[in-house]
């Protein structure tokens, strides 16, 4: 009786744990989604950005266990940000919006492109040079249409293989663009600056988060925000 008394302490002392391990999980889940939430509101907004396409690219910590989601393969760091000054905008507003954030390089491109890295972010990827990228009738009406067919050139599909990387599976609810914002083809250019031209042509802000180490499966993912989507 007695060793069965103990196998039920100890059990539910373990259930306890995994409990807590669980509870501690979603919570920091939720907090690094906030996050990225009020991070993404501030670079959409057109008070502090007129005319302007922010290209946000951050490290991802893939491996901790607590960050791990099924809803975010690729979490979003934790980073301060502050609401900028009246009147600020642009490069202004950006730097303001991170002032107080640890490891963030802030610059601003030819074309009034504010470019914000949080991390040590792999971006070899996105060195990629394409010869030529094709945009159906799909993919120049919807967002994921456009980066899939990017992502899908042979020029992209073979440096994925190459550097060992992949991006999450997903489906998407997105509505159809009409009339279509994009060109029907890009050429020679990197897979960064055909994303600069999809950016353009949404709502002036996309999203680049990669993990710097690989998962149990030995891939080292990344993800492109499109839209709206759902995670496999």
């Amino acid at each position: 009786m007695l060793w069965l008394l103990v196998l039920v302490g100890n059990s539910l002392v373990l259930c306890a744990e995994a409990t807590e391990s669980t509870s501690a999980s979603a919570r920091a889940s939720k907090s690094n989604n906030d996050n990225r939430e009020r991070v993404r509101d501030y670079l959409r907004s057109t008070v502090y950005f007129p005319d302007y396409t922010v290209r946000l690219y951050y490290r991802a910590d893939c491996q901790r266990a607590k960050s791990r989601s099924p809803d975010s393969p690729v979490p979003f760091p934790s980073v301060s940000v502050e609401t900028p000054s009246k009147g600020e905008t642009g490069l202004a507003a950006a730097r303001h919006i991170f002032r107080n954030a640890r490891n963030v390089v802030i610059k601003e491109d030819p074309g009034r492109i504010i470019r914000i890295w949080i991390g040590n972010v792999p971006t070899a990827i996105l060195r990629t040079r394409i010869s030529l990228v094709k945009l159906d009738k799909h993919a120049r009406n919807t967002k994921l249409g456009a980066v899939e067919a990017i992502l899908n050139t042979k020029e992209v599909q073979a440096a994925m293989e190459t550097l060992g990387v992949g991006t999450p599976s997903y489906v998407s609810s997105e509505m159809a663009i009409t009339p279509s914002p994009y060109p029907s083809k890009m050429k020679n250019v990197t897979l960064d600056q055909a994303l600069d031209v999809i950016a353009k042509a949404w709502d002036g802000i996309l999203i680049y988060g990669a993990c710097a180490k690989p998962d149990r499966s030995g891939m080292k993912l990344f993800d492109i925000e499109a839209a709206n989507r759902i995670f496999f």
